[in-house]
């Protein structure tokens, strides 16, 4: 009697401790531990990157009303000291480069001479470029030709495209154009001319190149 008893308390202790110990599992694998959130956030960055643009153009007059392809200097009677001439275009010129711009004037890519070329075939003479830059025409050797605008005070000569980086600037700036609205840059270009070059129409092609600073390295 007292064994079965005793033998009673260990079956009942036993499945008592297996008892407890699928409750405990039960507790662990039914109600985990967690924190509660009432909200959360992630930032996200948006980039549009711009490209500086150049608009260019050669006008006429210092409004940029007309756009023109020829700066004609007109018909002259040339002398035996040499007569002067002169006209003037309007470079329209703006941007939206941080830095600004740098505005140059060369030869076009097809010139392979600075020189006014005689536009008949076998005139023998042209008028050259001039060979140091002069304050005015009167002060130019006779029969020869030049430039001059805004930063480039004096009538000089211009490069072949090939040396644009030797090329003075006309004009330099260091900030954009608001609203794109474009600069007027006045360019003149002169010659004078004497009796010895033959009676023909002389001519050749420049180009201006405005170069964006950024992109200059400016």
């Amino acid at each position: 009697m007292e064994k079965e008893k005793i033998l009673e308390k260990i079956v009942k202790r036993g499945i008592y401790g297996v008892s407890v110990g699928i409750v405990g599992s039960s507790a662990v694998m039914m109600a985990p531990i967690t924190t509660a959130a009432t909200a959360n956030s992630a930032t996200s960055e948006i980039n549009v990157t711009l490209t500086p643009v150049i608009s260019l153009g050669v006008y006429s007059d210092q409004a940029l009303g007309t756009e023109i392809d020829t700066v004609d200097l007109g018909m002259i009677t040339p002398t035996a000291d040499g007569t002067a001439v002169s006209n003037a275009a309007y470079v329209g010129v703006a941007t939206n480069d941080a830095n600004g711009y740098t505005l140059k004037m060369t030869m076009d890519t097809t010139a392979t001479s600075t020189a006014l070329e005689p536009a008949t075939d076998g005139v023998p003479t042209t008028i050259a470029a001039t060979e140091s830059a002069v304050g005015s025409l009167d002060d130019m050797a006779k029969d020869h030709w030049g430039y001059k605008g805004e930063n480039v005070t004096n009538y000089t000569a211009p490069v072949l495209a090939e040396n644009l980086s030797n090329a003075p600037a006309i004009k330099t700036t260091n900030a954009p154009n608001s609203s794109m609205a474009k600069d007027s840059v006045a360019v003149t270009f002169g010659a004078k001319v004497s009796t010895a070059v033959a009676a023909d129409t002389y001519s050749n092609t420049v180009m201006f190149t405005a170069v964006a600073n950024s992109s200059n390295g400016s």
